[in-house]
């Protein structure tokens, strides 16, 4: 079985740690109009010619919500965006 943590912070990483998993770091970044945009760092983890592994991998999206961050909404949305990602390019 192969499993994959995503995460924004430490305790997604210690997670996958944990569950001796891959961590996959999310950059959110945030543009003065408070826009949020969520990057998922896949390159930082896999080459390319690799991403096809995560078409049969199981996936965990770990998210804790730091107050000093990102506002509730923008960390929500940036969860949403997230989900919609994984979920349209590799299922």
């Amino acid at each position: 079985m192969v499993l994959f943590v995503f995460g924004f912070n430490a305790p997604a990483r210690q997670l996958a740690n944990d569950l001796n998993a891959t961590y996959v770091p999310i950059s959110v970044r945030v543009f003065p109009d408070g826009e949020v945009n969520p990057r998922i760092l896949l390159e930082d983890v896999l080459s390319s010619k690799d991403e096809s592994i995560l078409t049969h991998a199981d996936m965990i999206l770990a998210a804790w919500w730091e107050p000093n961050s990102l506002p509730i909404n923008s960390y929500l949305v940036s969860i949403l965006y997230s989900l919609k990602h994984l979920n349209d390019r590799y299922r």
